[in-house]
């Protein structure tokens, strides 16, 4: 049967118990639906009916209005807490010291995280050269026991700064023993 068939069908068996029983059948739901919607829409109309008769006192409404801001500062509050949660959990995620991170908190937590991943890039840009620049003075330094020596030369421990002759003074017994030669009489 098509929906033409079923339509001609209903209508020329409409006063039928038997078609009216499944037409009532299909349809309850729907029909217990609308009416607890009705229901909900009634309630609603006749609460705003009876709100809209009272009248505030001036005091009341200085009341009201006080609640309603402390209730947004409330939230306010509560959301810049959240961003700054989130935005310490990051950093301590990436490895980022808290007391560096704390002072890129911004307004929301987007722009929060957003702001620690570009304090990181230029962290690691700056702190890079250094690094790599630690990391070779670490493999030219004199290593104990012989081995891969660094070899000092007067040369070379003269074009050295007096901070860093100071340094290898106190650090490389080899270094040590080359500058006393070359400054003792």
């Amino acid at each position: 049967m098509n929906v033409d068939e079923i339509k001609s069908f209903i209508t020329e068996n409409a006063n039928s118990e038997d078609v009216q029983g499944l037409i009532s059948e299909l349809t309850a739901p729907t029909v217990e639906r609308l009416n607890r919607e009705k229901a909900g829409l009634d309630r609603t109309i006749t609460e705003l009916k009876k709100n809209v008769g009272i009248t505030l006192t001036p005091e009341q409404a200085e009341k009201s209005r006080v609640i309603l801001e402390k209730a947004a500062e409330l939230e306010a509050f509560e959301k810049r807490l959240k961003t700054r949660e989130a935005g310490l959990q990051y950093a301590a995620d990436n490895g980022i010291d808290l007391r560096i991170a704390q002072h890129f908190i911004k307004g929301d937590e987007e722009e929060t995280l957003r702001t620690i991943d570009d304090m990181k890039q230029v962290l690691s840009e700056i702190v890079e050269p250094y690094r790599i620049d630690a990391e070779r003075f670490r493999c030219s330094q004199a290593a104990p026991g012989g081995g891969d020596a660094q070899t000092w030369t007067k040369a070379k421990i003269a074009r050295l700064s007096i901070t860093e002759q100071s340094r290898l003074y106190k650090s490389d017994p080899e270094f040590r023993k080359i500058y006393r030669g070359m400054y003792s009489r």
